[in-house]
């Protein structure tokens, strides 16, 4: 038997396509425990390039289009934090062209455009200023790809479940710190 054939017969693209986006969850899971807005975008631009190839090995065009956006978004994002500025308004409404081309190009069926949605929520959280509202935008973004993930059989939908329970309780961590600093200050 020829490697040709054991690896059609073996299936590897799937097989690595499944444990890359087992890898993407784990990355997005670590992006939401991290204290700071910087190494949130730093290691969420990673996470999406790991998700962007498993999508692609998968078959599913229009979601590996959206997270290599999002690797291009993220790293814009990051470079205006190390400078100490904002993202331009310019800059969100490029981003949101590219993100509904991307996904218009790759179009195929309903079910393609709840990755568009996702994008939507995760241009809204990587462009906030404060670390819990990016967290609260990408609940959106989290729910809508469990969804896709339902759909399409991905082995993300895991990660993407325990990126949402992450989520909610750093969420919740946040709150609770928040409170013991205000008694904190009426002491």
């Amino acid at each position: 038997m020829s490697i040709a054939a054991l690896v059609r017969e073996w299936n590897a693209q799937e097989w690595i396509g499944q444990a890359m986006g087992l890898l993407s969850g784990i990355l997005t899971v670590i992006v939401y425990l991290l204290p700071r807005r910087r190494q949130m975008l730093a290691v969420a631009a990673a996470a999406n390039f790991v998700a962007g190839l498993s999508f692609l090995l998968l078959g599913s065009g229009s979601a590996s289009v959206i997270c290599f956006v999002a690797v291009a978004q993220t790293t814009v994002n990051c470079l205006h934090d190390l400078r100490g500025s904002r993202i331009a308004w310019w800059e969100l409404l490029l981003f949101s062209l590219l993100y509904l081309a991307g996904g218009a190009l790759q179009y195929r069926s309903l079910p393609d455009l709840l990755p568009l949605g996702a994008a939507v929520f995760f241009m809204a959280a990587m462009s906030q200023s404060r670390e819990q509202r990016i967290r609260w935008f990408s609940c959106g973004n989290a729910v809508l790809w469990i969804v896709y993930d339902v759909i399409v059989a991905s082995s993300a939908l895991l990660s993407h479940l325990v990126t949402l329970a992450a989520l909610l309780l750093a969420l919740l961590r946040g709150e609770k710190g928040k409170k013991a600093r205000k008694q904190e200050e009426t002491k």
